[in-house]
């Protein structure tokens, strides 16, 4: 991967597996120290969402960990507590590594959260440590909080899934919207004229300004990662992408919709993701990412779908786009 990063010019991004030892920290970050090209910069970051997505064993196994630490499980401090305690480790291996050979092309990362909440919902996130006050006899916590060290933070955009605040399109209301419906007729039934017509419909639903009872798709995107990063300047530090997708393009299955009006939506819906419609709003929204004062290159950046993939869904890899 490092040599493959010199190679294409891109900047470096790996996660500490979390059943590492000292050493193995040591190790990986001592690779990227003396082999990265020093103009590249390494990002390192320890796991995956260990300290909220329960989905994930090495979360589970995080709590576990510190219930045996003697942790206090309220709030979850077993696992944050942890978690903190495991990154500050990495944290100091990979500080040792670089000063060993006189580079600071390397970029500590805090631990990647899904954005799906406000960023003043963050606190129990290991982010400002409100939840992770001990009590008792309990071990203490790390004094200096993860975030107060790093140089980035993961951040997951997953904006699918707030439908209920975005207009992505009618076909995600619960009324039936029969312009919606007479689009998709048109674009499969309808005349050339009635099919770029369709298309062109599609883009401008997305792109408008005159949603009444939600924010665009475009516009509650640039809202929120403005919004993150905000947040991520009061630390003086970095948000980057480490995953995550905008809104999904399903076509409706059934009710309010009857007859063909699914299938032609739906087809519509795959014409529109596999158009330069699509790959010029993908560019739009990546250049409104990027444009942020403390945003850096993602690794990832897609839009999702739900359903029939687009070829536009990633975003071509940049001189300052990491690869996967």
């Amino acid at each position: 991967m490092i040599d493959l990063c010199n190679e294409l010019r891109c900047h470096f991004w790996g996660n500490m597996p979390f059943w590492s030892e000292t050493d193995t920290f040591t190790g990986n970050a001592n690779a990227t120290a003396v082999r990265l090209d020093p103009s590249l910069k390494a990002y390192w970051e320890f796991s995956n969402e260990i300290a909220w997505n329960t989905q994930f064993s090495q979360s589970k196994h995080c709590e576990q960990l510190g219930s045996i630490a003697q942790y206090h499980t309220n709030y979850g401090h077993s696992k944050f507590g942890w978690a903190s305690k495991r990154i500050l480790e990495m944290y100091d291996a990979i500080d040792a590594a670089y000063a060993a050979v006189g580079r600071t092309n390397v970029v500590k990362v805090m631990n990647g959260i899904q954005t799906t909440a406000a960023a003043t919902l963050t606190d129990p996130y290991l982010f400002r440590g409100t939840q992770l006050t001990i009590n008792g006899n309990h071990p203490p916590l790390p004094a200096d909080y993860p975030i107060l060290r790093a140089g980035a933070l993961a951040t997951a955009h997953y904006i699918n899934t707030n439908p209920g605040v975005i207009k992505e399109l009618p076909s995600l209301y619960t009324v039936r919207d029969a312009t919606l419906a007479q689009k998709g007729d048109d674009y499969v039934n309808g005349s050339a004229a009635q099919k770029a017509a369709a298309l062109q419909w599609v883009d401008d639903t997305l792109r408008a300004t005159s949603a009444t009872t939600a924010d665009t798709f475009y516009a509650f995107a640039n809202a929120h990662w403005a919004r993150w990063d905000a947040f991520a300047a009061t630390y003086s530090i970095k948000q980057v992408s480490y995953e995550g997708t905008m809104p999904g393009f399903t076509a409706p299955t059934g009710s309010p919709y009857t007859g063909s009006e699914p299938a032609n939506i739906n087809s519509l819906f795959i014409a529109w993701k596999n158009s330069d419609y699509f790959r010029a709003l993908t560019a739009d929204i990546y250049a409104a990412y990027i444009a942020n004062t403390h945003t850096e290159y993602p690794c990832q950046f897609t839009l999702s779908n739900g359903g029939s993939p687009s070829p536009y869904e990633v975003v071509p890899r940049t001189s300052d786009a990491m690869p996967f």
